[in-house]
This record gives structure tokens, C-alpha cells and sequence, in this order.
């Protein structure tokens, strides 16, 4: 009856294979390179550099004139304008701490304007390839998102400008 060789066996009879073939590669003489020819022009000795004057005094910047338009801080909804268009608005929202805290406000929202606001809440692992294929096929599903900045730098193509 036939013995079954191990694992073991076979590795350690495959290293010997393998170090028998390689070994004597190994321990050739490294073939000489071809001697390399000296170069046929010399470059000229570079002359020194030329005295620099010194730089002329600059005069001081000119007073930068105040903002034409005053600037106000934004006081929450009560700076939101009467909006006549009541088409409603979707949002995709990353699920957790954020979207927690920003929905209550999208229905104060939707109170102050009258525009209806849904939103649907996601990890943000579900997110991203979710909103890249809706920005590339175009669908318009989303009005708005508020994502990762990191995201945007390749979507940048199919953003609107604002």
C-alpha cells in the first residue's frame, strides 16, 4: 500500500527543487559592464555672478475701502424671503447625530414657507454610491444633499453652478 506523502513533505520537497535551480544561478560571476567612454567635450567654468542691487524700499498697501453692502448675520428663518414656487423638496440625509438635529429644522422650514420637505436618512457608505450614480444618469431625484466635502471634488463635473 502507497504511504500519502504530507503537506509538509511536498513544501520541503519543492524548497530543495527551487534551491537547486536557483543556487547555482546565484553564484555566477556578475558579467562585466563594458567599459564606459570618457566624455568628449569638458562643459566651460561657469563665470561668477554679477552683483545684485539691493531692492528699492515698497511702498505700503493703499487702505482697502469698507464693503459696499453692509453685512448682516443670518438670523434663522426670519431672514427666509415668502417663496412662491411651493414645489416640493427632497433631500438625502446621513443617518445619525446630523440628520437628527437638521430634521426638525426642515420642518420648521416647510411651517414658515409652506414648501413641503421629505427627506430620507442613510449611512453615508449607502450614500455616496447611491448619489454618485443619481448625479451621473442625471435623475433628479435629490434637490439638494448635504454631504461629505470629500465627495465633491469628483462630482464636480455634474454639479450646477451657483
Amino acid at each position: 500500500m502507497r504511504k500519502r506523502k504530507s503537506v509538509a513533505q511536498v513544501l520541503i520537497g519543492l524548497l530543495l527543487v527551487v534551491a537547486l535551480v536557483l543556487i547555482p544561478m546565484a553564484c555566477k560571476a556578475p558579467e562585466e559592464a563594458p567599459p564606459v567612454a570618457p566624455p568628449e567635450e569638458v562643459a566651460p567654468p561657469v563665470a561668477p555672478p554679477e552683483e545684485v542691487a539691493p531692492p528699492e524700499e515698497v511702498a505700503p498697501p493703499e487702505e482697502v475701502a469698507p464693503p459696499v453692502v453692509e453685512i448682516k448675520p443670518f438670523r434663522g428663518l426670519a431672514d427666509v424671503p415668502e417663496i412662491e414656487n411651493k414645489r416640493p423638496i427632497h433631500i438625502p440625509l446621513i443617518s445619525g447625530g446630523s440628520a437628527d438635529i437638521q430634521i426638525p429644522y426642515l420642518a420648521k422650514f416647510s411651517d414658515k414657507t409652506g414648501v413641503p420637505v421629505t427627506y430620507e436618512t442613510m449611512m453615508s457608505f449607502v450614500m455616496y454610491p447611491k448619489l454618485t450614480l443619481e448625479l451621473l444618469a442625471g435623475t433628479g431625484s435629490y434637490d439638494t444633499a448635504i454631504v461629505e466635502s470629500t465627495w465633491t471634488c469628483e462630482w464636480t463635473p455634474y454639479l450646477w453652478k451657483m
